[in-house]
């Protein structure tokens, strides 16, 4: 199999960064925006084709680490008293994919003030461990959220550059509030920020840049970011995406995969879930059966799943393999209903695995099911055309190994998880919330 994935960085932070804008429709355009602007301030700044890319890629996912409501309400407040909060944690969940480490210091700075940087740093124009990056992202996220969206643009030019002219030397890098007053006067700097124009931009800028293809062992890594993104947005699913993966792979070892293969399948499988971004919490973490209108939002997080990876124009079909979990045999499932001979035999690995996890792992609001209980549920599932026969009696007859793997990876995903509260409550023990204490 080809290992190489025909996928720049770029693209693959698109991605992510339309999926981080799901997760509330307050920040709807935000990253683009903040994206396109901090580029043109670090062009007009006159920085490298490298900085300047890293700026732009920083500012496509710069909120990632904004996991809780309050926090994505915060941060669209341009007096911010918890910003500090999702900087970190974003520099968290970034900081081990080497091709974001730059990225990952850019967005651990972005809402340090001018007057909080290093004197010996501000003397150089800020340019260490991303804090002249981070002040020039901070500048551009600051005049997004000075923007009204239900106005023209260009008449609000002249209150915004009043308002961050203000804060200059104290809040903002003065040389980034000079380069705003520069690329400000130009109408086009306002006109390109439509939704109908930046998505366009933002790839013209990508393309001019040395942005790297990514190969399949960067791209297994780059899904485990999805992995936390989505799983620590609620701690009744801290661990899910975990099991589902590692069920999946498991079962897809027992069916003889090549071990390229079975990356494939780990990959779909941390990613099958991205749609459930656009899920709100108070949904996800509800005790009782949902409702009608509950249900049909999430009888739609599947689409945005497909439609999120279909972008990136893999080439392999891992949008369909992660999407189709909820598609039946029968054509009854959701969203697209496909029937049993559309589906492949990766998709069925990774609807069995999904139903596996959901009914074998403890929630906070309910123990994982016996493996009896759990047999009878997956047998009424093959009899109803919910699932492949053929594969529930692998997992029946495997059921140890299979859910040994499954048991082992939700352990180390509810380490990771905790780890991450830890980190976060000891720096920020006033607004971080200690860990949630969950129990594989």
């Amino acid at each position: 199999m080809n290992r190489t994935v025909n996928c720049r960085l770029g693209d693959l932070l698109i991605s992510l960064s339309q999926a981080i804008d799901m997760m509330n429709s307050c920040l709807v355009g935000h990253h683009r925006r903040v994206a396109y602007m901090a580029y043109h301030l670090a062009d007009t700044l006159q920085w490298s084709a490298e900085e300047k890319t890293d700026v732009l890629l920083a500012g496509l996912i710069h909120d990632i680490g904004a996991l809780s409501l309050r926090d994505r309400l915060d941060i669209m407040q341009f007096e911010s008293d918890f910003a500090r909060l999702h900087c970190e944690a974003g520099y968290y969940l970034l900081r081990r994919f080497e091709p974001l480490q730059g990225v990952a210091d850019i967005i651990r700075c972005h809402h340090h003030w001018w007057r909080e940087v290093p004197a010996h740093l501000r003397e150089n124009g800020a340019a260490s461990d991303g804090y002249r990056g981070g002040q020039v992202l901070h500048l551009a996220d600051r005049i997004d959220v000075l923007i009204n969206r239900q106005e023209n643009l260009i008449s609000q030019e002249p209150e915004i550059a009043r308002h961050i002219s203000a804060e200059a030397g104290e809040r903002f890098m003065p040389a980034a509030v000079a380069a705003f007053d520069t690329i400000r006067q130009y109408e086009f700097f306002w006109l390109y920020m439509s939704p109908y124009y930046i998505q366009g931009k933002i790839r013209e800028y990508l393309a001019d840049s040395a942005v790297t293809e990514i190969d399949l062992e960067q791209l297994l890594a780059f899904s485990e970011i999805f992995v936390n993104l989505i799983d620590f947005k609620s701690r009744f699913t801290a661990t899910h995406t975990s099991g589902v993966s590692a069920t999946a792979v498991a079962l897809a070892r027992l069916l003889g995969f090549e071990e390229d293969r079975l990356m494939l399948i780990r990959i779909a499988g941390n990613l099958h879930d991205i749609g459930k971004l656009t899920v709100p919490t108070e949904i996800l973490e509800k005790p009782a059966t949902l409702d009608y209108k509950e249900f049909s939002v999430i009888r739609g997080h599947t689409f945005y799943t497909f439609n999120i990876l279909e972008t990136l124009k893999l080439p392999w079909d891992i949008h369909k393999w992660a999407s189709f979990h909820h598609e039946r045999f029968k054509g009854t499932g959701y969203p697209f209903h496909v029937k049993e001979e559309e589906l492949s035999l990766e998709a069925k690995i990774i609807t069995l695995a999904d139903v596996f996890t959901a009914i074998a792992e403890d929630r906070p609001y309910r123990p994982g099911m016996s493996r009896e209980e759990a047999d009878a549920v997956l047998e009424s599932m093959v009899t109803e055309k919910r699932l492949d026969a053929r594969l529930v009696e692998i997992l029946r007859e495997n059921y140890l190994y299979i859910d040994s793997a499954r048991r082992a990876a939700q352990q180390a995903a509810t380490r990771r998880y905790a780890t991450f509260q830890d980190h976060l409550h000891a720096l920020f023990p006033d607004e971080a919330a200690p860990p949630a204490g969950l129990a594989p």
